[in-house]
């Protein structure tokens, strides 16, 4: 399962960039993944960024210890705009196994309700970056911070009261009584002061 929700993360990384705009539309094309047409960025140094940006959490995946994963749309002067994230607390909470195919019609729908309903069009130049949280056990973990200080910075913007937040979609797993939410995302945008 970590493979998929690796492959997914990366998918959605793309596809944020597409929507918002951040690179020109004429370096993405339409790729298959997950049984479903996903767009693609094809500029090899964003594909390579990608990767790179993205390598430290797989490990993260594998030991259950990812708890948010973020793309943080700014502006030029370092303001931030919207802040996409996808949390998985409740994933390890409860981990159940389920069908690859259950996965494929979760990200065909999500991907489809994404460029159907969001597109973010600002008329000014833009950044992002890539962040993500680990859970609280790990966060104390000297070695961990070390490793990651030279590359990474973690950050929160938990405590943050300017931003509205906007479920996009929940990954449920049904059993026979009930259905429990095992992955949330969502979009958080700075709040209009009037």
């Amino acid at each position: 399962m970590e493979t998929y929700l690796f492959e997914f993360i990366e998918a959605f990384t793309h596809l944020i960039l597409y929507i918002t705009s951040i690179y020109s539309n004429e370096y993405f094309e339409k790729r298959r993944k997950f049984n479903a047409l996903i767009w693609h960025c094809t500029n090899k140094e964003v594909e390579k960024y990608i990767q790179q940006a993205l390598y430290p959490i797989k490990k993260f995946l594998l030991n259950k210890s990812l708890y948010k994963f973020r793309i943080i749309l700014k502006n030029l002067k370092n303001e931030v705009l919207n802040i996409y994230t996808v949390e998985f607390e409740q994933f390890y909470k409860n981990y159940t196994q389920f069908s690859y195919s259950s996965f494929e019609q979760f990200v065909w729908d999500f991907f489809t309700y994404i460029e159907m309903q969001i597109y973010e069009n600002y008329n000014i130049e833009k950044t992002f970056e890539i962040s993500f949280d680990i859970l609280r056990d790990d966060e104390d973990n000297i070695l961990l911070n070390e490793n990651l200080k030279d590359d990474w910075e973690l950050i929160s913007y938990d405590n943050l009261d300017i931003f509205d937040k906007k479920i996009l979609k929940s990954m449920n797993i049904s059993d026979e009584n009930s259905s429990n939410p095992i992955c949330q995302i969502y979009v958080e945008s700075r709040k209009s002061i009037n």
